[in-house]
């Protein structure tokens, strides 16, 4: 049993095993399974090259394992115990029906021959001392022993020894056993299995696939945006280095766009909402009062998510060790993993909320998430360290333009996301057909109208619809388009896509109801636009003013809203 290596405090194992360069582990390998859950941890990162293939359906795989030519510099590095080669021959020719320990020793050199690796000195050939005859003599049965027979004959252990060596329970306070969950590691009252499954990076990192995954999915959820290919690839770009942060003026598809990124990594997103309110409590967790009065551990946003990320990397890993083909295994292992999206991302003093995780938001590299857990301070034993998946990430969404409204953000923080800007889209100022955006924003409120009132209206055609509106459509264009020209003495009004949908939406619901269409679109300009010109100057006023010279309801608004004590 000196081919397994108990790592740390754990009950682990970690078995060596190898094959000659560059061939890979075969699945029916002895001990096969084993090796490749090894593989992830930092350790095994060192010690293995992965070989990943496409299986029927064309999903990416794992397909075999392969020991680096670097493996003998990495096991001394990490401090492993040298492994006499016997020891090795033995456990894994334990079927074989040999005569000899030297047989044993001549059928491992044939099947798992050294000479290719950098393995030579570390796993020596010379015979142990436990294995000299005087030594086995009294380990050696002519006949099959009794379990006593073989208790008797082993020295004893102690007792650190006997609770390590048993590899299906785990100790409790209360002295019972609990079970290791299913995916071979300890059961979930106890968050230290997190730290091995932090390791594992995002599956795909084909910036150009990736990208036309969101692009695809944007046309599909008719979202436009300015420059949509060139910021697309640097939103995935970012994420597949760290975290992530979309800002830009309201209403611009931001959260959508956040929605549409994880979706193309196949991975969830747990949507928050920050407030003024946030505290430590509301990131990472703290104590909440039970309905029996007593106070029980309550998981943050940051914390719950990473958690639920790291089930995902540990469940996948298993599934596949495993060879689920299942129909059920296929759908769990579609996610690889959980992320988190925090809008309204400055609302929040997100400093002093997310001051803990700065260490750990510092890098999704292994090597500082394997140093920077989560502390879960409120936690019981076991349970008080959490260890957070490379492939984690948290996508926040915030609005750069109510800046009396919102928190700064500290360089320190901003150093730890990719902040990226999602603008308008450049309208076109034709006065004939509409621009990419006006089309799309006009077919979102029919497919709304026609799903949520199709069976109490009577909703003519979009092509009907759009010749009945046309006149008001490019007035619409325009007004949209020359409220967010900057010129040299008036700065533009950023106003979003989504208000432009607003706009259409009372159009088409009025229209639909027998309002005049001229009509109806002063009515949305006066109730869905002018509202949101709050913070607007002087000169952007007057301008919005002099647009709206043929909507009277819409001048009307523009004025109260300048004065709201005039008659």
């Amino acid at each position: 049993m000196e081919s397994f290596r108990l790592r740390e405090e754990s009950a682990s194992p970690y078995l060596a095993v190898w094959q000659d360069q560059p061939s890979f582990i075969r699945y029916d390998y002895p001990g096969s399974t084993l090796q490749r859950l090894r593989t992830q941890d930092r350790l095994g990162q060192e010690l293995f090259d992965i070989a990943w293939g496409q299986d029927a359906r064309g999903k990416r795989v794992r397909i075999g394992t392969a020991l680096r030519p670097t493996a003998g510099p990495a096991l001394t590095r990490n401090n492993v115990k040298r492994i006499n080669r016997l020891s090795l021959a033995v456990w894994l020719g334990r079927d074989q029906d040999l005569a000899t320990l030297d047989d044993y020793l001549d059928w491992f050199d044939d099947e798992y021959p050294l000479a290719s690796t950098d393995l030579q000195d570390f796993y020596p050939r010379a015979m142990p001392r436990y294995a000299v005859p005087s030594a086995m003599q009294s380990m050696l049965w002519t006949d099959q022993p009794s379990n006593e027979d073989i208790l008797e004959a082993l020295p004893p252990i102690s007792d650190r020894e006997a609770v390590l060596a048993l590899p299906s329970t785990s100790p409790t306070s209360t002295g019972t056993a609990e079970p290791v969950s299913a995916s071979g590691v300890e059961a979930d009252d106890d968050l230290r299995w997190t730290r091995d499954f932090c390791a594992h990076p995002l599956r795909d990192a084909d910036v150009q696939r990736l990208r036309q995954r969101v692009l695809a999915d944007l046309a599909t959820s008719r979202i436009t945006l300015p420059d949509a290919e060139a910021l697309v690839t640097r939103c995935v770009t970012a994420l597949l280095v760290g975290h992530l942060v979309l800002q830009g003026p309201p209403g611009t598809g931001k959260t959508t766009l956040a929605r549409i990124l994880a979706d193309a990594f196949d991975v969830r997103l747990l949507a928050s909402t920050a407030t003024s309110e946030w505290s430590p409590f509301h990131v990472v967790g703290g104590l909440r009062p039970a309905a029996d009065g007593s106070l029980q551990p309550s998981y943050g946003k940051v914390a719950d998510a990473a958690l639920k990320c790291a089930i995902q990397v540990r469940d996948e890993v298993t599934a596949e060790d495993q060879g689920d083909d299942t129909s059920s295994g296929e759908q769990a292992r579609r996610w690889q993993g959980t992320w988190l999206l925090i809008d309204e991302f400055n609302r929040a003093d997100i400093d002093k909320a997310i001051g803990s995780l700065y260490t750990v938001l510092s890098s999704c590299d292994p090597a500082n998430l394997e140093r920077s857990p989560i502390d879960l301070w409120f936690e019981t034993e076991g349970r008080q360290q959490l260890w957070v998946p490379a492939r984690f990430r948290i996508i926040a969404a915030m609005n750069d333009l109510d800046t009396s409204f919102v928190n700064p953000i500290s360089q320190g923080l901003t150093r730890r996301f990719q902040f990226i800007t999602v603008g308008t889209p450049v309208a076109e100022l034709s006065h004939a057909g509409t621009n990419e955006e006006t089309e799309s924003s006009l077919q979102t409120a029919y497919d709304w109208l026609s799903s949520t009132y199709g069976a109490a209206l009577a909703v003519d055609s979009l092509e009907a619809v759009r010749g009945r509106i046309g006149a008001e459509i490019a007035l619409l264009q325009r007004i949209v388009a020359d409220l967010r020209r900057t010129s040299e003495s008036v700065a533009g009004w950023p106003i979003g896509t989504a208000q432009l949908v607003d706009v259409f939406r009372v159009i088409l619901l009025q229209t639909a109801s027998g309002i005049a269409p001229a009509e109806a679109l002063d009515w949305a300009i006066a109730d869905r636009v002018v509202p949101q010109m709050g913070q607007l100057d002087d000169l952007q006023l007057q301008r919005a003013s002099e647009l709206f010279a043929a909507l009277p309801k819409a001048q009307a608004a523009l004025q109260h809203l300048v004065n709201p004590h005039g008659v």
